[in-house]
């Protein structure tokens, strides 16, 4: 047995760390009011050696109990109960010794102990015993005591529920590691039993000498000591994502005058949170006897161990699975399992984490230099923009190389360690985006808003409710289709209105890197900054005259040019040369002279531009020392010069075509691309055979990568250029005939051609050999190595790379029947879609289908017949490729239609075990695919002016927007209307909905984010009714129903079951859409010849 300290910390259980069935933390026992570290947990067994009858024992209990909660002897405050004699044999289970530690070898089992005296002045202001100073003691011991870095568990009774609130309120570290809290009849508002409590006092006021009704008055229901507590716990909670499982006392203390109700009712002991942060439960106990446990099978006992027991499977299982939130304030990064759907909508929303892009850009420029950018924390601009209260932008601007990205990184770094070192209630939130034109992920604005609300969500988890109501019914297509910007933009504003967010800010590195979407963004930017005041924003770009326009709009932004700040960056460009020469000359063992002469050279000709700097430094590492100092001064001054004098040492060296062929793809490709990717793009880099040791052709790429100048860097085995300004260089007319010989055009076809030739060796039937048919996304582990590895990019972006040289006359053949499109469609089709599965990128492939099926292959029959069955085979097959990859040769191929031209295909690939297949449609029905999500009746549908969205109208009083190509629902739904909606019509340029109803209002929304965009115009003394437009404003469609015929013009075409009668239609050439009483949406499509 234990012994158990009165005060401070005591450790039970030192855990086991090599056990596998649970992960280490610290699980730590904090006791209540009047109670001991050992004896609230303690349940005391006795047998009778007096005569006492059970009732008297029981009572006896109630009494001991009742007085070790409010210790009203003050004489006996040093002797607990539970260590008194009398005339029973006592037999105690301490169940977080007794049971928990075995039961949970891996975690760490302690007590905390602290002067819980009930008269010692609790909660009066600046007293030795207050809750303050017992919070702010828990919060030091526990970081001292506790010197282990695993994470926090907490299982607190009563009052010390209000202490641990209290600490981590108070404490960073501590609140960091915190995953946990058990609260066990903890008055978050206050007791309901003040009277009790007032004769207590009094009783022990008349012993002592120490009136207590200060205690009293705060216990009161919303007393202000414990609001205030409350209060800032529930802000803490939204930023660390802290669980909670608050439980509730069933009983009263029976016996006892005053105490027949419970001691905490059920409104004080929970916190009101979601119930994804919070769960509630009741334990069948009064309130001294929840935390006590007669046994294992005690239900008691079950409860509490059962939540520890969940959550550590959970964090275990999500760990694993590397699903979670990463919350990260200041720079402490701890795990957090999350909800399965906030899991799914938080994967779906990231692009790229921009945590990890600054840490690799900082990184990629060799570190961040503190004495290079503190300059700007005094300067007036950015001083009025940190201390004044109406001045939320501050605009960045200056030319390439003058250190904008690094001076933000060192700006948010700063920000971070102000607000960490600020009060718990002064915290703020950071959120931040680098935009980088040569990466597709990250170089367009949808991707701004994706990354920016990312790292919100995680950090104020309630802000990923906002995410939720528009995911929920979207789905993965909410971030990626037409519309993505729209939705995203409503969801932003949303989060930064929200009453609940934190000070926020919000920075955005090089706006002009931002290739598509750049005005939309600035005005976001404008509408934004005035109006939420608790959102300040940095932003950065070049000086473009366009983005200076834009910008102009707002009356509350601030300009630092850093051209007009030329002695304040040439002072930190002359720092970050002395530190960068100095680390240089250690490394290469310069004379002191030749580092003198070096760094004298550098400051002269910088010209403040930090890049000039940091490129003439690259290639000093190249040099030997003997000739530095020689090579130096050969380095023109300014960039320009620089990428010119660096083109021209490529043109002459041995290796120029190569080196030229390198940038030229580098230069072209959607996003950076890996070592493993470049090198099988070309034969000159990498045989198609593929070699057994492929590191050898990578440990030769990588020098050929460094031989391009100072054009390229390479970071985690991925080439970047170490700057945009070289790629512009790059692709300037003059420059661009170099590395282009044959055409940027020739590039793009190079790049189509092998990634057909590489995904053509690379894809196979079950290439990651999971040999399970069942099994499911989650429960892939990747291989070691990675057969993907090389083929990730061309499999996303083949298509994209043939539409880009679509002028080159290679690209002709490529349409024919016998072109390599059709021969790798025809051998390798069901074998991608099965890679785009395990990649995850089973939506990206269908956009990639229906980009081939907007080509036209004029002449060639039977490349468009597959191309189109393969759209229908990838669209009714999304639902369960996302889920299951090898389902791709299962289900999809077993249900598709006997005379599809994939399962003719691919027939050879359905299992040997499906003996008998089931009898399914010989071709693809007229019918594209059925929507659903009405709950009643469908009345209306109407096609947009592209053909691609539908919308629709019903009797559940709902309008509802959908994908025309993939049937996914767009929006929520579309509530105001009180009663059936009766017609639905696009405006013509699409951008409106205009709806009427029963209710006799017409209402109009905005198409893009569902706002309604006016109030209900009212004025009808009848139901409204209306008709369709076409998509040209002009003409009534030639296709629709009569008489339960589909009819074109008047020549009945195909008469339609009961079941397919539809109630209202829409049609946009040759496709109709049929909204059915049953509530669904069915959607026929036809060809030209309507013939036999």
């Amino acid at each position: 047995m234990t012994e158990v300290h009165r005060l401070g910390v005591t450790l039970l259980s030192a855990g086991d760390g090599d056990s596998g069935d649970h992960r280490d933390l610290n699980i730590i026992f904090i006791h209540g009011l009047g109670g001991h570290p050992r004896g609230t947990w303690t349940h005391r067994q006795s047998t009778s050696t007096t005569g006492r009858n059970k009732d008297t024992n029981a009572r006896s209990d109630k009494r001991t109990g009742l007085k070790s909660l409010f210790n009203r002897d003050k004489s006996k405050k040093e002797k607990n109960k539970w260590e008194q004699t009398s005339t029973s044999v006592p037999t105690e289970i301490f169940w977080p010794e007794d049971y928990l530690v075995p039961d949970i070898p891996q975690a760490r089992i302690w007590t905390y102990g602290y002067n819980a005296d009930v008269i010692g002045g609790l909660f009066q202001a600046n007293n030795k015993n207050s809750v303050s100073q017992h919070g702010s003691d828990l919060a030091i011991k526990i970081d001292r005591e506790i010197d282990n870095e695993d994470s926090f568990v907490f299982v607190v009774h009563s009052l010390g529920g209000i202490i641990i609130k209290d600490a981590l309120n108070k404490s960073v570290t501590i609140r960091n590691r915190t995953r946990l809290i058990i609260f066990l009849g903890t008055p978050h508002r206050g007791s309901s039993y003040v009277g009790w409590g007032e004769i207590a006092s009094n009783l022990a006021s008349l012993a002592l000498q120490d009136s207590n009704k200060r205690l009293i008055q705060t216990l009161e229901v919303n007393g202000e000591v414990l609001d205030i507590i409350h209060d800032e716990f529930k802000n803490t909670l939204s930023r660390c994502l802290i669980k909670v499982c608050s439980f509730q006392e069933a009983k009263g203390v029976s016996g006892m005058k005053g105490l027949d109700s419970k001691v905490v009712d059920n409104f004080s002991s929970k916190l009101d949170l979601t119930r994804e942060q919070e769960t509630v439960e009741t334990i069948d106990a009064n309130h001294m006897e929840m935390a006590r446990c007669s046994g294992r099978d005690d239900a008691r006992y079950r409860q509490v161990y059962g939540v520890l027991k969940h959550f550590i499977r959970t964090e275990i299982s999500n760990a694993q699975s590397g699903v979670g939130s990463l919350s990260k304030e200041g720079d402490n990064s701890f795990y957090v399992p999350l909800d399965s759907k906030d899991q799914t909508c938080l994967q779906d929303l990231r692009t790229t984490d921009p945590r990890e892009d600054k840490q690799r850009i900082q990184d990629t420029k060799g570190g961040i230099l503190k004495d290079s950018y503190t300059w700007v924390l005094e300067n007036s601009k950015f001083r009025q923009w940190t201390d004044g209260e109406h001045s939320q932008l501050l605009w960045i601007r200056g030319d390439p190389g003058k250190g904008k990205t690094m001076l933000l990184c060192g700006i948010i770094d700063q920000l971070k360690e102000t607000a960490n070192a600020a009060p718990a209630s002064s915290r703020c939130l950071m959120s931040y985006f680098f935009c980088q034109a040569t990466d597709l992920r990250i170089n367009n604005a949808t991707a701004v808003l994706r990354g920016l609300i990312y790292l919100l969500a995680i950090q104020q988890l309630s802000l990923l409710q906002h995410v939720r109501k528009k995911y929920d019914t979207a789905k993965k297509e909410l971030f990626v289709d037409t519309n993505a910007w729209y939705a995203l933009s409503e969801i932003f504003m949303n989060i930064l209105q929200d009453p609940s967010l934190e000070r926020t800010y919000v920075v955005i590195d090089a706006l002009d890197e931002c290739v598509t979407g750049l005005q939309q963004l600035l005005q976001l930017i404008n509408k934004t900054s005035p109006t939420c005041p608790r959102v300040k924003w940095i932003i950065s770009s070049r000086n473009w005259p366009s983005i200076e326009e834009q910008l102009d709009l707002s009356d509350q932004k601030f300009q630092l040019h850093l051209e007009l700040n030329q002695d304040s960056i040439s002072a930190a460009v002359t720092t970050y040369i002395g530190h960068k020469v100095g680390e240089l000359a250690k490394r290469k063992n310069y004379t002191a002279k030749s580092e003198k002469s070096i760094r004298e050279y550098l400051s002269l000709n910088a010209d403040a531009t930090f890049l000039w700097v940091a490129l003439v430094l690259k290639e000093l590492e190249m040099i030997d020392r003997r000739f530095a100092l020689e090579r130096v001064k050969m380095f023109p001054p300014g960039l320009g010069p620089f990428y010119k004098q660096m083109m021209d040492q490529v043109s002459k060296s041995n290796n120029a075509n190569i080196c030229k062929q390198i940038l030229s793809i580098v230069a072209v490709v959607r996003r950076p691309i890996t070592l493993q990717e470049l090198v099988s793009l070309d034969d000159t880099l990498h045989k198609l055979d593929y070699p057994e040791d492929l590191s050898e052709d990578l440990k030769d790429l990588e020098q050929r990568v460094g031989q391009c100048g100072s054009f390229l860097t390479i970071r985690d085995s991925t080439v970047y250029f170490v700057h945009q300004s070289a790629k512009d260089f790059l692709l300037q007319e003059n420059i661009s005939q170099e590395i282009f010989r044959s055409g940027i055009g020739e590039v793009h076809y190079t790049i189509f051609s092998r990634s057909l030739q590489v995904m053509s060796l690379t894809l196979r039937r079950d290439v990651y050999c999971l040999r399970a048919p069942g099994i499911i996304i989650d429960q892939v582990k990747q291989p070691d190595p990675d057969p993907l590895a090389a083929v990730r990019y061309f499999c996303l972006y083949w298509v994209d790379h043939l539409l880009d040289c679509q002028s080159t006359e290679d690209t002709i053949k490529d349409f024919k029947d016998s072109s390599q499109v059709y021969s790798f469609l025809c051998q390798y089709f069901l074998y991608w879609l099965e890679a785009l599965s395990l990649l995850r990128s089973v939506s990206e492939g269908i956009v990639i289908i229906k980009k081939l099926e907007d080509l036209q292959f004029i002449g060639s029959p039977d490349l468009s017949a597959f191309i189109h069955d393969a759209s229908r085979f990838a669209v009714s097959t999304r639902a369960i490729l996302e889920i299951a990859p090898l389902q791709a040769y299962c289900s999809a191929l077993v249900f598709a239609p006997e005379k599809s031209i994939v399962r003719e295909a691919f027939e050879s690939c359905i299992p040997p075990w499906i003996q008998t297949k089931p009898r399914v449609e010989t071709y693809w029905s007229a019918m594209l695919q059925a929507l659903e999500g009405h709950t009643d009746a469908v009345t209306s549908v109407a096609f947009s002016p592209d053909g691609k969205q539908i919308v629709s109208g019903s009797d559940d009083r709902t309008v509802r927007r959908w994908d025309a190509a993939t049937g996914q629902q767009l929006l929520p739904a579309l509530e105001g209307h009180t009663d059936a909606v009766t017609s639905v019509a696009f405006s013509p340029d699409g951008k409106q909905i205009v709806s009427g109803s029963y209710d006799r209002t017409v209402r109009r929304w905005d198409a893009a984010t569902g706002q309604q965009l006016l109030p209900a115009l009212e004025g009808h003394t009848s139901p409204v009714t209306s008709v369709a437009f076409s998509p040209d404003d002009k003409q009534i469609p030639s296709l629709h129903v009569s008489k339960n015929w589909l009819v074109n013009g008047t020549t009945n075409l195909l008469w339609l079951p009961t079941g397919y009668r539809p109630t209202c239609q829409a049609t946009w050439g040759g496709i109709i859409a049929l909204g059915l009483s049953s509530g669904g949406l069915s959607v026929l499509q036809f060809n030209n010849d309507l013939s036999l």
